[in-house]
């Protein structure tokens, strides 16, 4: 039996439970999207293990083959990433929201909406670091490009991944903080 996304701390690795886990919004515990993200997120990685495993032993007229059959893989890996980090992001900032709005808050609230907060920091900043992974890998392998396919209604992939992390720096840089005011100040009301 596959187990929930949200019994992990860390996207695909780690076992304590997640403060999303706890939060309480019954679909945020039930979340089949992000659950599936996650899944997919575990089962590439294990994929892209093995392919760093095997590497060494690829012989050197063999490299060229081996490196493109696994440029689709780790850039499924990769994707598959930063979609579940959107999800629990989108879940967290809610969640902060939420306590934001409060009238009165506890104690216990605002240190569990610290650790909350210091959570999505590191699901923002994983999230950047796969970004950039797949931006190297799409810049080096056009098929990866979904420009270069049969629908010429996006733009290229490298021009949407560039776009996306100058949204996420402003996420870490600019909305982050507003989110963490009204844990500085928790006798603050409605902060944000």
């Amino acid at each position: 039996m596959m187990a929930s996304c949200l019994d992990m701390t860390e996207p695909f690795h780690g076992s304590k439970p997640s403060l999303v886990q706890n939060l309480s919004c019954p679909s945020a515990r039930r979340s089949k999207s992000l659950e599936t993200c996650y899944f997919n997120g575990r089962v590439s990685k294990k994929a892209v293990d093995e392919l760093e495993a095997a590497s060494p032993s690829v012989y050197k007229r063999n490299r060229l083959t081996f490196d493109a059959e696994c440029s689709p893989i780790r850039w499924f890996y990769h994707t598959a990433r930063t979609h579940a980090d959107f999800y629990e992001s989108c879940q967290a900032r809610d969640a902060l929201l939420r306590f934001a709005g409060q009238q009165s808050r506890t104690p216990e609230e605002t240190e569990r909406n610290r650790k909350l907060s210091e959570r999505w920091k590191q699901i923002l900043l994983d999230e950047q670091s796969h970004m950039e992974a797949a931006l190297r890998l799409v810049e080096r392998d056009m098929r990866l490009d979904c420009y270069y396919g049969t629908d010429h209604a996006f733009p290229h992939v490298g021009e949407m991944i560039r776009a996306k992390m100058k949204l996420l720096e402003s996420e870490i840089v600019e909305t982050l903080p507003v989110y963490e005011r009204p844990i500085r100040n928790p006798t603050g009301q409605n902060d944000l």
